[in-house]
């Protein structure tokens, strides 16, 4: 489809310290996606040391503009910090071509589109391969590449419905969709996983790969234990079914704050909390529930039983009472709570980014993995076609046809004036 130039060997490909802040690129990824699940991928892949250009449509992420109005949102900022962005019109041959020349030298392709989507683009892996041998094709769906259901849209819940996860996490009398986007947080990490693992086999190889990960096979993940217990048992995991297993209680507190606890299994763990109850009543009726067994057949009369001695002290002084005694517990924090927790702040992974075409930034959540390539780096989230021209200039085009390609609406916006 384009015209193929000589490619460089890995070793010798651009290393620059460009406008994300980041170092030195390990290797360089082209994401095309939007909302969540492709553009995660592609910032995991960020924070283990890719310089990762994001191809948008000239009317850029829709998540940019969620909020209603603003030129980026806070959700946009969440998800694509550290990378550079660049507008193309892909319904364009011309747009296509241009794809293909930033392909040229690239490592990774994250491509977040429906089958069909792909297809019309001419990005399924038989013409790239062709066209880009050494690239590593990641294609991202809701539902895969086969089956009934292959070429309609995936969302979060209808994932988890599909998958039966839903079902755990329900209650089936009062039915709502509940929690943060957790199909779409495990599909893209299996993605960036997949993309790694991809990239050890090509130093061996010198050929790249295709490789699929669905929504609906991320949130199956989940299912692994449920599935077994079920086929081995008969037991249908119910949203009860984990927590009495795991012994995982919530109580809220005299002062309104809750606190969880997790026991799990071990038998110090129960006989620890039973030390920091230490009220007479509770020890009376909890003696009967001396065995795990019978803890977690009577998880629901248990957490009866301890929530009126919970609701007797505020959570701060619960919680140092079962720090004392290395019971496994937490405060259930809100959102507005997280900068403010001492455990949090000290692994310093909340910070403040850049957003590159206003005077102001966002507080979001940084690469996990200490000692990571991404970890306490300073990000900037860019503004929507901030480094096209840039971007075009790098794999080879002059400033005529930069020129050219901005003119015709194939390629931009330019950078609006800050």
């Amino acid at each position: 489809m384009a015209n193929q130039e000589v490619r460089a060997e890995p070793e010798s490909r651009v290393r620059r310290r460009d406008e994300t802040g980041r170092g030195a690129a390990r290797f360089k990824v082209v994401e095309l996606g939007h909302w969540i699940t492709g553009p995660l991928a592609a910032q995991v892949l960020a924070d283990f040391g890719a310089s990762v250009i994001k191809v948008e449509s000239l009317g850029g992420d829709p998540f940019r503009v969620w909020r209603g109005g603003d030129s980026q949102s806070p959700r946009f900022a969440a998800y694509n910090r550290g990378k550079r962005s660049m507008c193309l019109d892909l319904k364009e041959e011309a747009g296509l071509q241009i794809l293909h020349r930033v392909l040229a030298d690239a490592d990774v392709l994250v491509c977040a589109f429906r089958p069909r989507v792909v297809a019309e683009l001419s990005l399924n892996y038989e013409v790239v391969a062709r066209e880009h041998p050494r690239l590593v094709a990641c294609y991202i769906s809701g539902f895969g590449r086969h089956g009934p259901k292959a070429e309609q849209p995936g969302y979060e819940t209808s994932a988890q419905a599909l998958s039966g996860l839903l079902s755990t996490l329900i209650a089936p009398e009062a039915p709502k969709a509940v929690g943060p986007p957790v199909v779409e947080f495990v599909t893209a990490l299996y993605a960036a996983c997949a993309v790694l693992d991809c990239l050890f086999e090509r130093e061996v190889t010198g050929h790249g790969r295709r490789v699929d990960v669905s929504m609906l096979g991320g949130a199956l993940s989940f299912m692994s234990e449920p599935l077994a217990v079920w086929r081995s048992g008969g037991e249908v995991f119910s949203s009860r079914s984990r927590p009495a297993f795991s012994q995982a209680y919530m109580f809220i507190c005299k002062d309104g704050e809750m606190l969880a606890l997790h026991l799990s299994s071990s038998e110090k763990n129960w006989q620890s909390l039973i030390d920091v109850v230490g009220n007479p009543r509770e020890l009376s009726e909890l003696a009967r529930y001396a065995t795990r067994e019978a803890r977690v057949a009577n998880f629901d009369t248990i957490q009866q039983i301890l929530a009126p001695t919970f609701a007797t002290r505020d959570c701060v002084e619960w919680l140092r009472a079962l720090d004392e005694a290395e019971v496994p517990c937490a405060p259930v924090n809100r959102v507005d709570q997280l900068e403010d927790d001492p455990q949090v702040r000290a692994l310093g992974l909340i910070r403040g980014i850049a957003q590159a075409d206003v005077n102001a930034g966002f507080t979001v959540v940084g690469s996990p993995i200490e000692g990571g390539p991404g970890h306490g780096s300073e990000f900037v989230v860019p503004a929507l076609g901030q480094h096209t021209e840039a971007v075009l200039k790098e794999v080879g085009y002059s400033e005529e046809e930069v020129a050219k390609f901005l003119e015709l609406g194939v390629a931009g916006p330019s950078p609006r004036p800050r």
